[in-house]
């Protein structure tokens, strides 16, 4: 009779650790989010500025992408992009944040033990368990070319690489759809003569690249 007794205590207070772990795991669902979150924000910029340097090492310059054609008055008759490159531009760029992100998520999210309580006070406390806790299914890449007049017969133009990753954190209980977007300047150059106004609106060339 003691030992059926025995068992039955031992059963009872297996089943309510499993339910006091359960109930601290959900509450823990929040903080394991906010610290993917925070996680991913500071890799994504990391992750950009490592592929336009690293695409950059080629020595591409503005003049690679844009040529500038006048007429005998230096009036500005045509602006031509080199499409090709630009898309080479976009997919090198795109490869080289996949690289970076790929390395960083396999290597894990550092949760502190103090995470699992479920209380923010004692989130930073601990020794850190890695947890796979991102996900990013597939990153655009655009490159925006923008013309602004800044005085007479001078225009800026400058080019923009914006990137933007499809991101979720995903726990056991929950996942989270990031919404973010990264914008890096890497070209900015001026324009003497009339530009025609056509040329004005943004044009944008882009990349996608699936993980």
């Amino acid at each position: 009779m003691k030992k059926k007794s025995f068992k039955k205590r031992i059963l009872i207070f297996i089943i309510l650790v499993l339910i006091l772990s359960t109930i601290l795991y959900i509450l823990s669902t929040a903080i394991l989010l906010d610290l993917g979150e925070a996680s991913y924000s500071g890799m994504l910029s990391s992750a950009s500025y490592y592929a336009i340097s690293k695409t950059l090492e080629d020595k591409l310059s503005y003049e690679d992408l844009i040529t500038i054609e006048k007429d005998a008055n230096d009036k500005i008759t045509m602006i031509k992009t080199d499409a090709y490159k630009f898309n080479s531009l976009t997919t090198k760029i795109a490869d080289g944040v996949t690289e970076f992100l790929t390395y960083e998520i396999n290597k894990g999210i550092g949760v502190p033990i103090g995470a699992f309580t479920g209380f923010k006070m004692f989130a930073g406390f601990g020794k850190k368990v890695y947890m796979p806790l991102l996900s990013i299914p597939s990153i655009k890449c655009d490159v925006v070319s923008s013309f602004e007049s800044v005085g007479i017969n001078q225009t800026r133009h400058s080019l923009y690489v914006d990137i933007i990753p499809e991101v979720y954190i995903v726990t056991r209980f929950k996942t989270r759809d990031l919404k973010d977007k990264i914008r890096i300047q890497i070209f900015d150059n001026f324009i003497t003569g009339e530009v025609p106004e056509m040329y004005f609106a943004n044009k944008v060339f882009s990349s996608y690249k699936e993980l």
